[in-house]
């Protein structure tokens, strides 16, 4: 195995190894992974490295990914629609908390998240869902975020805002499908900077690897608090240029771009 490839493969395992810990707490075994990496590979081959002004053959797929043409063919007549309608009811309900925080309508005069009837009140929750969520009902999205614990009703019917951002219970499909768009976008934005050598995205961290125990919870609560004034301070730039938030971002028939800053905290024990 040439040395590159060598090392190629030490990093690539390393990249997969806290990605199989996931899979295998819940159930999912090498063959289940396997197939998903054939799936990657093809429409990688398919969508993202066709030739310029030519159509992506089967043949040439195959040719690319070492598969069978027959495989595919197989894996790209695959029906993921119903696996495309979970990600985006997943995505809609994140929209419908963002528009709660910022737009205008649904806050107060300090800039907080007001409490919302459901209907009936004017500016209340279904038109706050109307204008974030789409195609997915008010009922859909209020009872997906009262199951994240996202939102609460008091006696009255009014509904609270709790936490300022849709994050789904740790066993739930939905939250490995942030895993997964998480670790895509990552990835995406690494992959960028190896090709782009002049316009390079933003990707930097910071650490120190001899931290004593006793000083983490303490530096987790500060490292939590400054990540997520940082966040609500980028959201309320970006929020007046997103098209689905206001009319004045600028032409509408120009094409759609998905931008955004992501953040993690990671903590690793070495001794």
């Amino acid at each position: 195995m040439p040395s590159t490839i060598k090392q190629l493969h030490h990093y690539l395992s390393y990249l997969l190894r806290p990605l199989a810990r996931v899979l295998l707490r819940r159930g999912m075994g090498y063959g289940e992974f396997a197939e998903a990496a054939k799936t990657a590979f093809v429409e990688a081959a398919q969508f993202d490295l066709a030739i310029p002004g030519r159509k992506q053959t089967t043949s040439r797929v195959s040719t690319i990914t070492g598969l069978s043409r027959k495989e595919v063919h197989r894996l790209l007549n695959q029906d993921d629609q119903q696996q495309f309608d979970s990600l985006h009811k997943l995505n809609r309900a994140a929209r419908v908390i963002s528009g709660w925080s910022s737009d205008e309508r649904f806050v107060d005069e300090k800039g907080q998240p007001r409490e919302l009837m459901f209907e009936g009140d004017g500016n209340d929750f279904a038109l706050l869902v109307k204008e974030y969520s789409g195609d997915i009902t008010a009922r859909t999205i209020a009872d997906e975020l009262t199951r994240t614990g996202a939102i609460a009703q008091d006696s009255e019917g009014r509904l609270r805002l709790i936490k300022q951002a849709y994050i789904p219970d740790a066993d739930s499909v939905e939250q490995f499908k942030l895993l997964s768009e998480s670790i895509a976008e990552l990835t995406q934005t690494i992959e960028h900077n190896i090709i782009h050598k002049d316009d390079k995205f933003f990707q930097r961290k910071v650490f120190y690897d001899n931290i004593p125990a006793e000083n983490v919870a303490e530096l987790k609560e500060q490292i939590n608090q400054k990540a997520q004034s940082c966040l609500e301070e980028i959201n309320q730039i970006l929020v007046q240029y997103d098209r689905d938030h206001t009319s004045s971002s600028g032409q509408t028939n120009t094409e759609q771009v998905k931008l955004g800053l992501a953040m993690h905290y990671f903590e690793e024990t070495l001794k």
